[in-house]
C-alpha cells in the first residue's frame, strides 16, 4: 500500500496563476509475484487505474474513462 503527494508549479504566464504551487494526492496498491507477474492500482482526482501482467500480457484499465489498453509483457 502506498501514499503519494505530486507537487507542481504552475506557468499560468503572466496571470494571476503563475507560480502557484499545486499539489495532488494518490493512493493505490501494489502485489508482486515473482518471476514476472504484477497487479497494481492507483486512485486520485486524476487517475483511477488498474495495472495488471500475468507474465505475457500486460493490461492498463482506466477505471473513469472505461478504456484498456494491452501488450506484450516482457518475460522478465
Amino acid at each position: 500500500n502506498y501514499t503519494s503527494d505530486l507537487e507542481v508549479i504552475s506557468h499560468g504566464g503572466q496571470t494571476a496563476m503563475s507560480g502557484l504551487k499545486l499539489q495532488f494526492g494518490s493512493h493505490g496498491t501494489a502485489t508482486i509475484k515473482r518471476p514476472n507477474m504484477i497487479r497494481a492500482s492507483r486512485t486520485a482526482s486524476f487517475a483511477d487505474i488498474d495495472i495488471v501482467s500475468d507474465g505475457k500480457t500486460l493490461t492498463l484499465y482506466g477505471r473513469k474513462v472505461n478504456a484498456y489498453a494491452q501488450a506484450e509483457a516482457s518475460p522478465n
